[in-house]
């Protein structure tokens, strides 16, 4: 079943039997047009042939038919032959076009093998223009999604496997667009994974790759109430533009892409820093995401080995967000001074300002996001079971 956000794959093998059809339809097509080009440029020449040639004179035979055009030409024969070439390669030119992008053209760009040892045969990769193996293979984003589904995929072998009888195999993955966040450093891939059974059997495989992020609950609450009670705390927002989203005012909790920034916590740590101002020492950030996977019960080893975050949209992305809890108690002329500052970094892009919401309206204050809301139901729950 197709589920909304994702797309159905074309398989492999169609895939190659229609790109060799449209290869010959292309052939045929040329061959054509060739033809219809011959005809154009025998019937000018005749014309100015005949146009030349006295009354009274027969037509010249076809073995002098070149020379005598040359002998004739004027200025305005040359522009009436000139513009009957340029109409032959005009009617030649969609063919062309549509030849250099059949799919037999794009199985043979540029691209290397993943070797495999389930018997599979080695991954084929297709790079894209601009983008070379080394790059694709050194970002840490293609190569934690590869050991992932590398990981699932062997999982087939047991028995007790829903696809055990007819297991997937990861067969080929076409770069369809890169993006750059500076030179020879990778931000965001586009691709197509073809994943399948023997028997041609897809499953959708559209991925845009852009790695892992981290999200941040930051809690405050004034140091005037007493410490055992959930009385007023309030959670730091962001309110920024987020043009994916056609939003230039999206509220959601602190977040960020992980880069090269070493650990999640880390990441975390600097992120609060350059949205909110804040300095957090890492060791005081609680992550929730892996206390709560922590409760999950296991049974067996047949489990999944994901990455230890949220998925936010896993039809159609690798994304994945720890999300981390960070609780202070303050002055509460401090906190107060923390609503409305601007913050982010500018020379960045970043244009940030804070919100604070009472931490019992944040199920309604951040309905719009995802991470927001998941943050949330984490932060309820581990406390419910005393972990927090």
């Amino acid at each position: 079943m197709v589920t909304h956000g994702e797309q159905q794959d074309d398989d492999p093998k169609r895939g190659q039997e229609d790109g060799k059809a449209q290869a010959k339809a292309v052939s045929i097509a040329i061959d054509t047009r060739c033809i219809i080009i011959i005809i154009l440029i025998i019937t000018s020449s005749l014309t100015l042939t005949v146009y030349h040639s006295s009354p009274s004179s027969p037509l010249l035979p076809p073995s002098s038919l070149v020379p005598s055009i040359h002998s004739v030409l004027n200025r305005d024969q040359t522009v009436f032959m000139i513009s009957t070439w340029a109409r032959a390669v005009r009617s030649l030119r969609p063919i062309l076009v549509s030849a250099t992008t059949s799919r037999t053209i794009i199985m043979s760009a540029p691209g290397f093998e993943i070797p495999t040892r389930d018997g599979t045969g080695p991954i084929k990769v297709n790079l894209t223009p601009g983008l070379d193996q080394g790059q694709l293979w050194s970002f840490p984003a293609f190569q934690i999604w590869l050991s992932t589904l590398q990981r699932s995929l062997a999982q087939q072998t047991d028995p007790s496997h829903e696809f055990h009888t007819a297991p997937y195999a990861l067969r080929q993955i076409d770069i369809q667009a890169v993006d750059f966040f500076r030179p020879g450093i990778l931000g965001f891939v586009k691709f197509r994974a073809h994943v399948s059974t023997d028997g041609g059997e897809t499953l959708p495989g559209s991925v845009f790759l852009r790695g892992g992020s981290v999200g941040i609950l930051l809690i405050v609450q004034p140091d005037d109430v007493p410490t055992d009670t959930e009385e007023g705390k309030f959670v730091i927002l962001t309110i920024q533009p987020r043009i994916p989203a056609g939003s230039l005012t999206f509220l959601e909790i602190p977040a960020g892409m992980l880069g090269d920034r070493g650990t999640f916590a880390g990441g975390a740590a600097k992120e609060i820093q350059e949205e909110t101002g804040l300095t957090i020492p890492q060791e005081e950030l609680v992550d929730l995401t892996a206390l709560t996977l922590g409760l999950q019960s296991r049974q067996g080893g047949g489990e999944e080995i994901l990455q230890d975050g949220v998925y936010p949209s896993p039809g159609g992305s690798d994304e994945f967000i720890p999300l981390f809890l960070w609780q202070k108690r303050m002055p509460r002329r401090e906190i107060e001074n923390l609503q409305g500052r601007l913050t982010g970094l500018r020379q960045e892009g970043e244009k940030i300002s804070l919100k604070l919401v009472p931490l019992e309206q944040l199920w309604k204050e951040g309905v719009r996001d995802g991470k927001t809301l998941a943050a949330w139901a984490l932060y309820n729950g581990l406390k419910q079971e005393g972990k927090i």
